[in-house]
């Protein structure tokens, strides 16, 4: 790979080197100054890491634009570099985190209070008690393990709680420890990101709106027979008496209107315990009601019965899926009946939409937990959000779920049919996602003709809610374009007898559909603004009294071509369709993976199931919502014919035999549009094994790769130039041998390598055997996206497995391609001093980027230069850049790194933008005077003001860190040995220092040392005190002791000289009694080194005892060795007090002196005092 300098950037090359420790200023760091002297830093680069720095992200926009502009003529400031960028080898990766805490929240500069989801570090008990469970293959073992951890749960959420409350205004809401660790935390939404610093957070989410997936009512017919229930192949498990009996049903959704005749049996005891009401706290999960709309309009008149979107305050989205897993066909008399998929099925609700199908993403998480809580085989979950991304908090809880051994059906969503539309937690990628197809349907045609008679076209048309009497059209009728359909439109056309042709757009169907009606039109064709198709539209309230249909805009235009030529006349008529995807069914790929999403289809257009007696028991809808229910009752019904397959083998054997689809011209759909393929029971019946992809998902399991299973062969985005291996598994399940031979092919031509490690493989009964398939990417291919198949064929069974394989290559959906950038240390000092003078930098790329670069900015937005560019490619690895030195002014930076398909379309990636200090100056500071001694004391005190630093303005006063945090004192000074020795010091709140030390007799030196973290100061003392410490006599008492209580005075000394001997005389009041004498220790210390078997001499004389005052002699001599030279004690007096008061005892004459007999000069504080209480 070429490495380009950018002009003006210093000339050097800075060499890469194999992961160089950098310096650290953090506690254990040593700096040596000119003369060898040390010292260690005891600050931690950690404490100002851990501080969030202010980066302006509103100033980016100007910072882009110079940016751009330097950049268009290779220019750039003098920044430091150009750098070598060069690869870390797998064993310097360990120490990179591959992913820190992450914000999933959009960045917000306003204060309103916001709703976030936190997850922490620790694994949820169910899923650690079934882990365990399942190694111990005990029950009890794994209960135990699930107690255990929820205290561990608990304990870490305490402390995280509590660190929020202490620096953040938050308050709390819901909290999750079964198949979701975490918090519901409500703040600020500027200050969300503050969050990241609590500890064990592991990600931050949205609390985001979750809605039904339904798109409303048809007026499409279900031919009859087969239901969407029978079309799946339901009947042919129901003959064997499999019909879903004991397997439990959690449905996830706006409750059950649990007394539907065709629900009252499959909904187990509803007069007890039968789910859980999320939205209204209480154990009766029952539909938001007609009754609850008007009591709720009687509070606040403002509440409409219909919403902004169309959905009225009532639901009854819940009762219709439930109908579709496990209506039981009692049904009504003149009404019809539903029977589901599984009609044996145990029913559980647990509302979590309320009031015009929407809910939340801490109620959904809290319906998944409590399901699993109550041992639900299956979950479904026809609900869905805006986002796609496989880590939101609530696909994080179905994977979860996944792995306690409930297998969650989620519906794909309906913002088809865009790519990557398919919506959470439908992109969970353990989940089986299910996108919406046709079961067999009665669906309308026009065919039109010219005047001439000439063949237009045959197009299938689309209904709405209230589409019907297409077959009262029997003759030829004249079609008329009336543009928009405004009621102006019609002006001057006569519509007796003819047909509107009516474009989408600028207002409502419904007055697209009154307008028609007032002109007198026969009837009209509304057609879409777009190219798809236009399904499910709504006519509103009006009162529709003509046939009303709808055309994609495809067939529009056509006809609006056709007609601005001539007379366009039609024809109406009926066919039965099935087997096509729905338009507004969401397609894949999910993100950030590329994986293939939906999973399966399942009929999920006009499909009639049961509703609440207000909606009048029984209607058809449209939607994903409708899908998903198909297969959960599929599951239901597999989980009663194989109870030990686990979940990803269910999903594997649906997956593995379905039906493919193809469009009304018969071109086949993507993989990213029909998953699999449609759901069919027939196939799998048939199946003696299935094949599984193993798959890894780090968003569950303290960001680590964690296994699952699927039916697919996703590879995601392989680069140019890439492989990549995937490991099939094929496993017996009816406990017979099978052969399979393997064959893999693309469905169109491609220079993408796909082949397989064996081409025949031999499964045992109950075992099974595994195949590598690997794809090669050509780095000079174009393709950015290929699919095909596996194919393995079974000759003695003549059963075929099919796992569909798809990859993406090239320009693939954006992705994060850029994380873990750092700089190490944050704060540096390039001033040439040895100390923190170079930053290396090290950061991952996931995903080949075509540009990339790291640039300088300021902390207000400025664009200042770049540091490294490579603009021919850079592919999957984590890379370092060794000893960046920039030569700018100390201030607060940002490196925020950029990347796209070229210079002119990168972008920065705001979020992974990494702080950088520069600071090159020692701390200002004062120290006060000479050295604070007392004499005779051991210790003296230094004392001094820190006045100045950039860390200190940074850190102290704009993130409230203490000074201590940023700045450390010290002094340096020499012991009896000569060896240089260190005291640290404290700082206190005003930036006021004191640094305590030992005093030596004679002549003591202090070199002291204010520094920062940027080593800034740890060379250079500030100041040199020297300090004389001449002989000195000090007496010293506690200050206060009670009546009667004993009490020392110690006579304290310090003198240059050698002491042999001692002579004191003391006075004091009559009221103190003297009641023993001692030794000092260091006297008798050396008395006992020199002369063992020879004692000192300890003499006390009193001298006289008159009146108030007493006099005592006290006498103390080493025998038979040299004196003493240093400091101590010369011996400690016990006296005791009879009554209470204040007490002075006087040195009134002190006498030392050295072997030969000479009086060493002393100077001596002569009077102690002791407070007696």
């Amino acid at each position: 790979m070429k490495r380009r300098a950018v002009a003006g950037l210093m000339s050097f090359m800075l060499a890469f080197t194999l992961l160089m420790p950098g310096v650290r200023a953090e506690e254990g760091t040593v700096y040596l100054d000119h003369d060898g002297r040390k010292i260690e830093s005891r600050l931690q680069l950690e404490t100002a890491s851990d501080a969030a720095l202010p980066f302006e992200r509103t100033g980016i926009e100007i910072g882009k634009r110079e940016r751009a502009e330097a950049k268009s003529f290779r220019r750039s400031a003098d920044i430091g570099g150009p750098l070598a960028l060069e690869p870390l080898e797998a064993d310097q990766e360990q120490g990179i985190s591959r992913q820190g805490p992450q914000n999933y929240v959009p960045h917000s500069d306003l204060a309103e209070e916001t709703s976030v989801i936190v997850e922490l570090q620790e694994e949820p008990a169910k899923v650690v008690e079934a882990g365990q469970a399942q190694i111990q293959q005990r029950s009890s073992s794994g209960a135990s393990a699930g107690a255990a951890q929820k205290v561990k749960i608990n304990l870490e959420q305490q402390a995280f709680k509590k660190a929020a409350l202490n620096r953040l205004p938050v308050n709390f809401g819901r909290e999750y420890s079964g198949v979701f660790n975490g918090v519901v935390v409500n703040l600020p939404a500027d200050r969300v990101d503050e969050l990241l610093q609590m500890p064990g957070v592991k990600a931050i989410y949205p609390n985001s709106t979750v809605f039904a997936t339904d798109i409303g009512e048809t007026a499409e017919s279900v031919l009859q027979p087969p239901s969407s229930t029978s079309f799946i192949g339901s009947e042919l498990l129901w003959a064997e008496n499999i019909r879903g009996e004991g397997v439990k049903v959690g449905v996830i959704d706006t409750g059950i209107a649990y007394d539907h005749p065709d629900l009252t049996g499959a909904v187990v005891n509803p007069s007890g315990y039968w789910g859980y009401d999320f939205v209204n706290e209480d154990l009766e999960p029952y539909e938001t009601t007609k009754q609850d709309f008007e009591q709720a309009q009687a509070a606040d008149p403002s509440i409409p019965e219909v919403n902004e979107n169309g959905k009225p305050y009532y639901t009854s989205h819940g009762t219709h899926v439930s109908g579709i897993v496990a209506g039981q066909g009692t049904g009504i008399p003149g009404e019809g009946a539903v029977t589901g998929v599984a009609p044996e099925a145990e029913l559980y609700a647990y509302k979590v939409l309320g009031p015009y199908g929407n809910g939340s993403t801490e109620d959904v998480i809290a319906g998944i937990e409590r399901a699993v809580d109550d041992g639900m085989d299956i979950i479904n979950l026809s609900l869905g959000s805006e986002s796609n991304n496989e880590r939101s908090a609530d696909s994080v809880a179905v994977n979860n779920a996944v792995k306690t051994g409930v297998v969650a059906v989620v519906a794909a969503g309906n913002s088809g049919p865009d790519e990557a539309t398919v919506a959470d937690p439908g992109s969970a990628e353990m989940a089986i996602t299910v996108g919406a197809s046709k079961p067999p349907l009665l669906t309308p045609i026009v065919q039109a003709e010219t005047a001439e008679e000439d063949l237009v076209g045959s197009f299938f048309m689309e209904t709405f809610d209230k589409s019907f009497g297409i077959e009262a059209l029997t003759d030829t009728y004249e079609l008329v374009d009336v543009g928009l359909g405004y009621e102006s439109d019609y002006a001057g056309k006569d519509m007796t007898g003819k047909i509107a042709l009516i474009k989408r757009g600028e207002f409502s169907f419904a007055d697209k559909a009154l307008y028609a009606i007032q002109s007198g039109a026969l009837a009209a064709i509304i057609y879409n603004n777009s190219p798809e198709a236009l399904e499910s539209g709504t006519l509103g309230g009006t009162d529709v009294t003509i046939p009303i249909y709808a055309l994609s805009g495809v067939y529009g235009d056509q006809l609006a071509s056709a007609l601005a030529s001539g007379i366009v006349n039609v024809n109406f008529g009926q066919t039965i369709e099935q087997d096509t995807i729905a338009s507004f069914s969401a397609r894949g790929p999910s993100k950030p993976s590329f994986d293939l999403k939906p999973d399966i289809s399942a009929p999920g257009v006009s499909i009639l199931s049961s509703v609440p007696e207000y909606e009048g028991w029984y209607e058809a809808q449209n939607g994903t919502s409708m899908a998903a229910p198909h297969v959960a009752g599929a599951v239901a019904l597999l989980k009663q014919k194989y109870p030990d397959l686990a979940p990803s083998e269910i999903k594997a054997l649906l997956m593995n035999n379905t039906v493919k689809l193809t469009d009304r011209t018969g071109a086949r759909y993507t993989h990213m549009d029909q998953g699999a393929g449609r759901i069919a029971l027939d196939q799998v019946l048939d199946a003696p094994a299935i094949a599984m992809t193993e798959e890894a998902t780090e968003s569950v399991e303290h960001n680590l790769p964690t296994t699952h299973y699927s039916g697919s062969l996703s590879y995601g985005h392989v680069g140019l130039g890439g492989t990549s291996s995937k490991s099939v598994v094929i496993k017996d399940i009816k406990g017979v041998a099978s052969n399979y031979s393997v064959q893999s092919l693309w469905y169109s031509e491609s220079e993408i390598s796909l082949s397989v490690s064996s081409n025949d493989v031999s499964v045992p009964a109950g075992g099974e055997q595994s195949i590598d398939v690997t794809v090669t990417v050509p780095a000079s291919t174009t393709e950015t996206y290929a699919e095909g198949e596996l194919i393995l064929s079974n000759p003695a069974s003549s059963h075929i497995i099919r796992m569909p394989v798809s990859i993406y290559v090239g320009e693939a959906p954006e992705v994060i391609v850029v994380s873990d950038l750092a700089l190490t240390p944050e704060i540096i000092s390039p001033n040439g001093d040895g100390v923190q003078d170079a930053a290396d930098i090290t950061f991952t790329i996931h995903e080949y980027t075509a540009y990339f670069s790291l640039d300088l900015f300021s902390a207000a937005g400025q664009w200042l230069g770049t540091i490294v560019e490579a603009d021919e490619g850079l592919s999957p690895n984590s890379y370092k850049l060794s000893g960046w030195s920039p030569p700018i002014p100390d201030e607060l930076y940002f490196v925020v790194p950029y990347a796209g398909t070229s210079l002119q379309e990168a972008e920065p990636l705001l979020s992974q933008a990494a702080p950088l200090v520069i600071d090159t100056g020692a701390p200002v500071a004062e120290v006060f005077g000479e050295l604070e001694h007392t004499g005779g004391l051991p210790e003296g005190t230094i004392r001094g003001q820190v006045t100045s630093d950039l860390l200190i303005d940074l850190f102290v006063l704009q993130r409230g860190l203490a000074y201590g945090d940023v700045i450390g004192v010290a002094a340096l000074y020499q012991d009896a040995n000569g060896e240089w020795i260190q005291s640290d010091g404290s700082i206190d709140a005003g930036g006021r220092f004191t640094i305590q030390v030992p005093v030596q007799p004679g002549r003591n030196q202090y070199e002291v040392y204010v520094y920062d973290l940027a080593g800034n100061g740890a060379i250079e003392p500030v100041q040199v005190i020297e300090y004389n410490n001449g002989g000195q006599v000090v007496p010293a008492t506690p200050g206060a002791v009670g009546n009667h209580q004993p009490f020392n005075l110690d006579l304290f000394f310090t003198v240059p000289e050698a002491v042999y001997s001692a002579s004191i005389e003391l006075q004091y009041s009559t009221s103190l009694t003297l009641t023993g004498i001692q030794a000092g220790p260091e006297l008798e210390a050396h008395q006992a080194l020199h002369q063992p078997d020879t004692p000192l001499t300890l003499v006390g004389t009193p001298l006289d005892a008159s009146g108030a005052t007493a006099r005592y002699e006290y006498f103390i001599s080493l025998e038979g060795t040299d004196g003493y030279s240093g400091s101590g004690s010369l011996g400690r007096l016990t006296f005791e007090a009879s009554e209470p008061g204040y007490y002075v005892i006087e040195l009134s004459k002190v006498v030392l002196r050295d072997r030969a007999g000479h009086e060493i000069p002393v100077q001596v504080s002569p009077i102690a005092v002791i407070y007696v209480h």
